[in-house]
């Protein structure tokens, strides 16, 4: 039994944050018992634990021989192929465990993980037969941004709005509304999805950046300057925020501010900063 007790060991030493020796216990435990699924994937996952994904994929690879517990070394292997950077073979095991045990959370993980290599055509494929499933924001998030790489606004808005509707605090979906709504001219849409994303995360500069345009382009000067203001005192000294501010500190009469914020701008660039100042000399 000495196999078994050397997984017993392996576990303990895990519990106690020896990861090391852990890995040694195990690796001793398999070689004496090597189709001991238990000892091989506690293996793995220890060398994962220690950011070693090259030996943690060999331990899974030698699982896969074995063909006991596929569903477990696949779903195992396929995460330490992303941390890899190998997305072709992780999305290819992802497949195969969708084959042998489908579900709609290994279909949500494959689907975010295509989103970050921008494999739309991925994410797509792996949403296709779970609509029904959908849950919360998730998927119409990875839709809504395959839709806006596709140029497809309509779709992307579809999503985006039933990402709402799933949950009314979903910070992007309402974001990438006032986008949307914003690069089509739609200022009264758009400062409605900017003011809804606003105080879901309030420490988010954007917000108050877009909606401070949206509202320029409405005229409605003094509230954009609050707006940009906002935003400035979450992301000071962005040039793209100061920029607008002191436009919009001008139109709104607050020149003395508005000199305040060329000061700041100046230093950063210049051409910019000189249009501001231009203003305020035309605007005395």
């Amino acid at each position: 039994n000495k196999a078994e007790w050397l997984g017993h060991l392996g576990r303990a030493l895990v519990k106690v944050g020896e990861y090391a020796k852990a890995a040694e216990a195990l690796a001793e435990g398999l070689a004496l018992r090597p189709d001991d699924m238990d000892l091989l994937l506690d293996l793995a996952r220890v060398h994962a634990t220690r950011k070693d994904w090259l030996a943690s994929k060999a331990v899974l690879e030698k699982g896969l021989l074995l063909e006991k517990r596929l569903p477990e070394i696949l779903a195992e292997l396929a995460a330490v192929l992303v941390e890899l950077g190998e997305y072709k073979d992780a999305s290819a095991r992802f497949k195969q465990l969708q084959r042998l045990q489908p579900t709609y959370a290994t279909a949500i993980t494959m689907a975010k993980i295509a989103s970050q290599y921008a494999r739309c055509d991925d994410v797509i494929d792996a949403l296709v037969d779970w609509e029904k499933d959908f849950a919360d924001e998730t998927p119409h998030l990875l839709l809504g941004a395959c839709a806006i790489k596709a140029d497809e606004k309509v779709k992307a808005q579809k999503h985006f709005l039933l990402g709402l509707k799933a949950n009314e605090k979903c910070f992007y979906c309402a974001l990438w509304l006032g986008d949307l709504y914003l690069a089509s001219q739609d200022w009264e849409n758009s400062v409605k999805y900017y003011a809804l994303a606003a105080p879901i995360n309030p420490r988010d500069h954007r917000p108050f950046h877009q909606l401070g345009k949206a509202l320029a382009n409405q005229g409605k000067h003094i509230q954009a300057a609050r707006a940009l203001q906002k935003a400035d005192e979450r992301k000071a000294n962005d040039p793209e925020i100061l920029y607008p501010l002191g436009m919009e500190m001008v139109h709104a009469g607050e020149k003395a501010t508005a000199w305040d914020v060329w000061a700041k701008l100046e230093p950063l660039d210049r051409a910019k900063a000189d249009e501001i100042k231009a203003l305020l000399i035309d605007n005395p």
